[in-house]
């Protein structure tokens, strides 16, 4: 009986330090409202990815010269970020503080953009198109990217809410969404490799690929148009959609555990 008390006692102080622990973790954030005028700052550096969180908004613009413009209320100009990491560029509030990211917004000039990133509902909008040897995307936890590319390889995941949309051209195209990520495709692309789980959904009937390798689990789903050949396989509710553009000639289906998969 003493051991048992002693156990409880345990837990109970163990629980207690850990609700300690949280709440200090929230009381060290300092709230600041955005109440100035609006205010810009540039920087410039050389770059060729960009990242971009916390509910900010970016606008990205090809150009032969790499330069960023902030714009924020002027009381809280200083507390966003623009920090070069290897060859990327991260767009950020300063840590520690809670602000929020209305009227908080960043135009990217840049002549390469090889990697993208959003995350914590960050949001990034390519105004053009960039053509390039290979492309990285990447959206989660509610982030946000709408734009044009064209590469020879293009990878495009998204995760925890995040999504990508845009048009493509690619020769070869990986595309992955999980955890209620979603992909919106439009365009061409050689062979295509998709793979949706737990939720998540890549829209790519408008995509017209000549061959595919497509997997679904996990109430995951995933449509495309083949015209050649193409390898699907579905199980614990995933469910593929196949697109058919000419002949296929090679079809290898393989369902489980009530996956469905569908040619028309």
């Amino acid at each position: 009986m003493k051991n048992t008390l002693l156990l409880g006692t345990a837990v109970l102080l163990l629980f207690s330090c850990n609700i300690k622990t949280d709440m200090s973790l929230l009381s060290n954030l300092v709230t600041k409202t955005a109440t100035g005028p609006l205010t810009t700052r540039e920087y410039t550096m050389n770059f060729s990815g960009l990242r971009v969180s916390q509910g900010i908004d970016a606008e990205v613009f090809k150009s032969d010269e790499n330069k960023i413009i902030i714009s924020a209320p002027a009381d809280i100009i200083d507390d966003v970020l623009a920090e070069k990491s290897g060859n990327s560029v991260q767009i950020r509030f300063r840590p520690g503080l809670n602000i929020s990211a209305h009227n908080v917004s960043a135009k990217v000039y840049t002549k390469n953009l090889f990697t993208v990133e959003a995350s914590s509902s960050g949001r990034i909008r390519v105004k053009d198109k960039f053509t390039q040897e290979r492309t990285d995307i990447s959206a989660s936890s509610s982030g946000q990217i709408f734009g044009d590319f064209e590469a020879n390889q293009l990878s495009v995941r998204t995760s925890s809410s995040g999504s990508y949309q845009g048009q493509i051209w690619a020769v070869n195209l990986e595309a992955a969404a999980s955890s209620a990520g979603a992909v919106t495709l439009t365009g061409k692309t050689g062979s295509a490799k998709m793979k949706a789980s737990s939720s998540g959904s890549i829209n790519a009937g408008k995509v017209f690929a000549k061959s595919a390798d497509l997997s679904a689990s996990s109430a995951g789903d995933i449509s495309l148009t083949v015209s050649n050949q193409v390898s699907a396989r579905a199980s614990s509710g995933g469910d593929i959609h196949v697109n058919k553009n000419g002949a296929l000639t090679k079809a290898d289906i393989k369902e489980s555990s009530g996956g469905s998969i569908s040619i028309k």
